[in-house]
């Protein structure tokens, strides 16, 4: 009886094991066709990929690959079918928003969820879409353009940021300032270094030292501290400031809410 038993227990574990093999075998290969007509196997498997913001059924929609033959990259779908070629320098994955980066002879474009290049690949550089919008450069300018690639904001900025709460910091002639999504400057651009707006405040550094102003530019917390996150960026509802090598946070009003420095 102990000896049957044990011969079943080693079938079993044969047949698990078996079953194991042939599932990793069949998430390991898959199949593309290169641009010269034939066919690769063996490559990374198609993995989904989270992309905040859309549709379930969208999450795991397109992934990226590389041709072994010519090192360019496309795109592929979750069945693994190539439904962008591989044309491309670089790619960048979806998980910012439904355009994904392309670039191609170091020129920069987007493509859209299907493959298709919606934008085409002529700038000189490009940002990841933030709230509708991306930065890209033209003419060794900076501006934003829509999902359409159309231009929202003129390029003539010598920098700028992504937008996050409505609000993107930009940079001309070594000084910073925000403008909203319309292109109005909201925050004159006077100041040393500026981060991203959050919970309604933006880090601004002004004469060396660092503090808080709000959408309409008004100090909220005064420019005294050595350094500041953006406000709520580790600690929702505080701002993160450094003074020497201390650093600790601080609420809306300034006041000190966690790792308060020793009076």
């Amino acid at each position: 009886m102990n000896k049957l038993f044990f011969i079943l227990i080693i079938i079993s574990l044969f047949l698990v094991s078996c079953t194991q093999d042939s599932s990793n075998s069949a998430t390991a290969t898959s199949t593309t066709t290169t641009s010269n007509g034939t066919t690769v196997a063996k490559e990374e498997p198609v993995k989904k990929i989270q992309k905040p913001g859309l549709p379930a059924k969208e999450l795991a929609k397109l992934t990226r690959f590389q041709d072994p033959a010519t090192s360019k990259y496309g795109y592929k779908n979750e069945e693994g079918a190539v439904i962008s070629p591989a044309i491309y320098d670089a790619a960048m994955s979806y998980r910012e928003s439904d355009r994904a980066r392309v670039m191609k002879d170091k020129k920069y474009g987007f493509v859209n969820l299907d493959g298709k290049e919606v934008i085409p690949v002529k700038f000189e550089d490009a940002s990841i879409f933030s709230e509708g919008l991306a930065a890209v450069k033209e003419n060794g300018k900076w501006g934003y353009i829509d999902k359409t690639g159309a231009f929202v904001v003129q390029p003539k900025y010598d920098f700028t940021l992504r937008f996050t709460e409505g609000l993107s910091a930009v940079q001309n002639g070594g000084k910073w300032g925000y403008i909203n999504a319309q292109g109005a400057e909201v925050i004159p651009i006077k100041y040393d270094a500026t981060g991203y707006s959050n919970e309604g405040l933006c880090n601004i550094q002004k004469s060396g030292k660092w503090g808080y102003v709000n959408s309409k530019n008004k100090i909220v917390v005064p420019f005294q501290y050595d350094k500041a996150d953006p406000f709520g960026m580790s600690l929702k509802g505080a701002g993160r400031v450094r003074t020497g090598n201390k650093a600790f946070y601080i609420n809306a009003e300034g006041n000190c809410v966690r790792d308060c420095p020793k009076s």
